[in-house]
């Protein structure tokens, strides 16, 4: 079985599914595919999410905590212990490809974790095979002298101004999300045509901020009206100051702009599909639709303007770690259905291998989640999840527990998140200072120091000095 990954960066789970989002190839696939509602990054940020899909491991264990290019170059380093599940797929005689934004460590040198063919948007193979040079590959360079539409966010109190929306005439075919395109067809064509068994994955910087799409892909979104989900009215109030002390950034935004923010985002996500309609086509043609295994995924979401936040660097809601997920298994019998197993982006390492029947003695974090192709039933083993979150430029850390209905945040910094999801899924009212959930509370820190153990951060878990017990309840809690 092949294997193509389709994945988009910092994609909204609620903007992909959602009806407003005009998607016909996305919509199509899922039709003979299984929709996971309820999908976790095991991180906020892009580097550490990626190093735990490629290792199958959670940050703690894998060394990228932060995102590699704001860290000095002795930190964030991805440690090389853990072996890649490209690399098994590798040896066990798959070719195997990869063509754009890698973001996982700094080198850039994918041959050494199991991508033979390396498309990474910084190599001399990305641009001989664009016929471009670095300067038009950067599709930021370019757009910025053309844009049309465009909202900053306001330059003050020391701050420059930065790019937040707008749009251009260059399509995408001509861009940056075109040339990934290209590429990627180009090399499954060629895998085709010589009989090998192949795994591609193609990774685009959309719809990620500042958000950019052609006028011609905004223009169908531009009378579209569009509907803002109550957690835009949130105020933040009981929520950690560190999160309204970062809304101020985006304060003078009206609810028409954030409504335009929406739209390039939307239009975005657009040409990201046509982007995946192609290579299905071409999958159909060359007689290969089933024989290739689908996943299309992120690494993590975007607040767009809920909560008063953008981006995903600050805050633990739904909108940053609840992630698109969709995976075609041909022949399944659950195609076409939606799933609420709670699986995180670490299970995939296992999972891969499982479909392809590449047997693996690796040692991750992750449980393959193989058998809900065979058996939706089988969800109820999957009724929780786990994410670590670190910082950035800006350390703070976070753990993050999910359990059915419930949802914990254990804040290295202010006071904790409890929120049940069931009846408040737009995280407005946090609980963890309600009484009345006190039990919750304690078993859901019990069960978040279990995990935390479980994933071997040891050095954390042995968290019992004074001057660090910012937990309400410690590592030996009973319950």
């Amino acid at each position: 079985m092949n294997v193509l990954v389709f994945m988009c960066d910092q994609m909204q789970k609620d903007a992909l599914y959602d009806e407003c989002s005009i998607t016909p190839n996305v919509d199509a696939l899922r039709k003979e595919a299984l929709t996971f509602d309820k999908a976790y990054a095991p991180n906020a940020v892009c580097s550490p999410s990626r190093a735990s899909l490629m290792t199958g491991v959670y940050p703690s264990k894998h060394g990228v905590l932060f995102v590699t290019h704001v860290a000095d170059d002795d930190q964030a380093v991805l440690r090389d212990s853990y072996p890649h599940w490209a690399q098994l797929l590798q040896e066990d005689g798959y070719k195997t490809g990869y063509i754009g934004k890698w973001h996982v460590e700094r080198t850039n040198n994918l041959e050494a974790y199991g991508w033979e063919f390396n498309a990474e948007l910084e190599t001399d193979i990305y641009r001989e095979k664009s016929g471009k040079d670095e300067a038009e590959i950067n599709q930021t360079a370019i757009l910025y002298e053309n844009l049309i539409g465009e909202r900053y966010v306001t330059g003050d109190n020391g701050y420059a101004p930065f790019l937040h929306y707008g749009h251009v005439d260059e399509l995408p075919e001509n861009r940056e999300m075109g040339i990934s395109g290209d590429i990627t067809r180009e090399y499954i064509r060629e895998r085709i045509d010589g009989g090998d068994k192949w795994c591609t994955f193609v990774s685009f910087r959309e719809p990620h901020d500042p958000y950019i799409s052609s006028s011609e892909h905004y223009e169908m979104y531009k009378e579209k009206e569009i509907t803002l989900t109550p957690d835009y009215e949130d105020d933040l109030s009981g929520k950690p100051g560190l999160y309204s002390k970062v809304a101020e950034t985006w304060k003078d935004f009206s609810i028409d702009e954030k409504k335009e923010a929406l739209r390039h985002y939307y239009a975005s996500i657009t040409e990201l599909d046509a982007e995946l309609g192609k290579i299905v086509q071409l999958l159909k043609e060359k007689g290969q639709y089933e024989e290739t295994i689908i996943v299309i995924l992120t690494d993590h979401g975007d607040n767009m303007g809920a909560h008063q936040l953008y981006c995903k660097n600050i805050s633990a809601f739904e909108k940053i770690y609840n992630i698109p997920l969709i995976m075609r298994v041909p022949g399944s019998n659950v195609n076409g259905m939606r799933t609420k197993a709670m699986v995180n982006i670490v299970d995939l390492f296992p999972t891969i291998l499982d479909l392809c029947k590449v047997e693996s003695k690796c040692k991750t974090d992750g449980k393959s989640f193989s058998g809900l192709f065979e058996d939706l039933s089988l969800e109820e083993r999957f009724d929780g999840s786990y994410a670590q979150y670190f910082g950035g430029r800006f350390y703070a850390m976070q753990h993050v527990l999910w359990k059915k209905n419930m949802k914990l945040v254990f804040n290295g910094f202010d006071y904790d998140e409890l929120y049940d999801l069931d009846n408040d899924p737009y995280e407005l009212n946090n609980l963890a200072q309600d009484k009345m959930h006190e039990d919750t509370y304690k078993r859901l820190h019990r069960q978040i120091w279990q995990k935390i153990k479980s994933v071997g951060y040891d050095k954390f878990y042995q968290s019992e000095y004074p001057g660090v017990r910012v937990g309400r309840f410690g590592p030996g809690v009973d319950y």
